[in-house]
Order: C-alpha cells, then sequence, then structure tokens
C-alpha cells in the first residue's frame, strides 16, 4: 500500500473518528482539587484553564497556597488523561495498545 492510499484511507475513517473526538472533548470539563479541597481548577477537554477557585482560608499563607494550587493543577490533568482516554475508547472501541499511549 502506497502513502497516498494510506493517507486516504486515515481521510476516510481516522479524520472523521478524531474530528469527532475533539468536538466531544470540547464540551467536556474536569475539575481538579487539593487535598483539603481549599483549591479547585476546572479544565476544559480542550486542556485551558477555565476556573480557579482558592478558599479564603489558604490566601494566609503564601507557600502552602503555591503547593495547593500545583496539587490541584495536577490532579486536573490527570483527571483531564483520564477523560480523553475514555472518549477515545468511545470513538475508536476498544484497541488493546491505547491505554498504553496515556501511560505517562
Amino acid at each position: 500500500m502506497s502513502d497516498e492510499q494510506a493517507l486516504g484511507i486515515s481521510d476516510i475513517f481516522l479524520k472523521p473518528a478524531l474530528t469527532k473526538l475533539i468536538n466531544n472533548l470540547g464540551q467536556k470539563s474536569v475539575e481538579g482539587v487539593s487535598a483539603q479541597g481549599d483549591v479547585r481548577i476546572l479544565i476544559t477537554g480542550n486542556v485551558s484553564v477555565a476556573k480557579v477557585a482558592i478558599s479564603s482560608k489558604a490566601v494566609q499563607d503564601v507557600p502552602a497556597l503555591e503547593r495547593l494550587v500545583a496539587e490541584a493543577t495536577n490532579d486536573a490533568f490527570l483527571k483531564g488523561r483520564d477523560l480523553v482516554r475514555a472518549e477515545v475508547k468511545k470513538v475508536l472501541g476498544h484497541i488493546p495498545w491505547i491505554d498504553s499511549l496515556f501511560d505517562i
């Protein structure tokens, strides 16, 4: 099979599936939360921060606040990765190696 033929197949099958995936992800979001719940970070399926919420008690200690923001952001990104994994499986079905793409 030539490269042109392979690209034609991907245009027919893969491009619509990935377009659907990207559209679905754009309408979803996940929230990361620090361990104590003082910081919450909402990210969209397009991997952008949509909202940051910080409790007033967390503002008293700046170094602790910085740790909480990092913790909540990391939690949000892990949840975002799980969301993408689930959406990929919905669009492409069960492909054994899909999960390994998200093992970082």
